[in-house]
């Protein structure tokens, strides 16, 4: 802005520069004119009336008037004065031409500069708003491929939970008739826990010390219930085991295995504690066929681990070692009667799974998850 006003201000002054040179250069052209044609009409003349008589004349007149003589070098001088004067003026008209163009010239440099940081911000600007569009989306697509994510986690934890229902029932898991009390001290905490005094441990403890005090009949009299609720509980499990097909209690004995060797899988890659995991003890079905012992390899393991020369030796993990060096150092030969036996027992299995199974049936060609399964299905 004061660029500007400084600009006008210049061209104001210029223009009345121009204007004080055009009327002082008017000034002295018109009395350069009206003294050159004076001295042009005098002389013109003298010289033509009387060429003899002029210098006689003029130094007359020079003597008659000498103010007038004087004249000459005077209107001589201010002429001079008036043309120094005009110069002076031309060159401060030339000076503010040159102020003006420079003044001009910075007015439009300081455009172009103006207009390029106006231009280098408008683009700033823009490359500001595309990062922030640009990272918008990319936060937008974040959200959505995490909720995705999320949809999809939540989607195999209900497919897993819905698996793992569907598994636990054909497992027959929580299924199992309510076992009575065989404990006589647990009879004796249930029949007098209520009525004790004390909270929490306190009343615990009391009740432990009422129990090591109870007389020989009382004693005997709780041994005796434990032993009927022993005996009820064989007989309710045997009933709850005969509801149910020996080919539908393998194929749960199975499940079972599974889900307990995956489950302790799954807390062992957590860092968790390892449990038994009593709901997944196989079923007690004596319809059931014995299970094959194994290979020939398992039945010799199995003798040097608890009967031969390895039997002695502290760690399982040394024993197993050994008695896998032990069999591969044998000879054919020497590994024949275990083979033997394994492919008997083997045969035996297979015809007491096809009786008790049917011959058709998928668990009398093996034990494994696909049968079971094939079997529930089948049903």
């Amino acid at each position: 802005m004061l660029t500007a006003i400084g600009l006008a201000g210049a061209r104001h002054r210029l223009r009345v520069a121009n204007a004080v040179s055009f009327r002082a250069s008017s000034l002295v052209a018109s009395r350069v004119v009206v003294v050159a044609a004076a001295s042009r009409f005098i002389t013109s003349s003298h010289t033509l009336s009387n060429p003899s008589s002029a210098a006689a004349a003029e130094s007359t007149t020079a003597e008659a008037s000498p103010g007038k003589l004087r004249s000459k070098p005077k209107q001589a001088n201010d002429l001079n004065k008036l043309e120094d004067k005009l110069k002076q003026l031309k060159e401060q008209q030339k000076e503010q031409q040159n102020a003006l163009k420079a003044l001009t010239q910075k007015q439009k440099e300081k455009e172009k500069e103006k207009a390029l940081k106006q231009k280098k911000s408008e683009k700033q600007k823009a490359l500001k708003q595309k990062k922030s569009e640009s990272e918008k989306a990319l936060r937008q697509k974040k959200r959505e491929r995490a909720l995705k994510q999320k949809e999809r986690e939540k989607a195999l934890k209900q497919e897993a939970t819905q698996k793992a229902k569907a598994l636990e029932e054909i497992a027959l898991v929580g299924r199992e008739p309510a076992q009575l009390q065989v404990n006589p001290y647990f009879l004796f905490l249930q029949e007098n826990y209520k009525s004790a005094e004390g909270v929490g441990t306190d009343r615990t403890s009391k009740l432990a010390k009422s129990y090591k005090a109870l007389s020989a009949e009382e004693l005997k009299r709780l041994q005796d219930q434990a032993e009927q609720n022993r005996a009820a509980n064989q007989v309710a499990y045997k009933a709850w085991v005969a509801s149910f097909t020996p080919s539908q209690v393998q194929a749960a004995n199975i499940i079972r295995k599974h889900i307990k060797r995956e489950t302790r899988k799954r807390r062992s890659a957590l860092g968790k504690k390892l449990k038994k995991y009593p709901e997944y003890l196989p079923i007690v079905d004596d319809r059931l066929p014995m299970k094959p012992a194994g290979t020939g390899y398992q039945l010799f393991q199995k003798e040097s681990l608890h009967s031969g020369p390895l039997a002695s030796a502290a760690d399982s993990r040394v024993r197993v070692t050994e008695a896998s060096k032990l069999w591969n150092a044998m000879n054919e030969e020497e590994r024949k009667p275990y083979q033997d036996a394994a492919a008997a027992d083997r045969e035996r299995w297979t015809k007491e799974a096809e009786l008790v199974f049917g011959k058709d049936s998928p668990l009398a060609s093996g034990l494994s998850i696909a049968n079971a399964l094939a079997v529930v299905g089948a049903q």
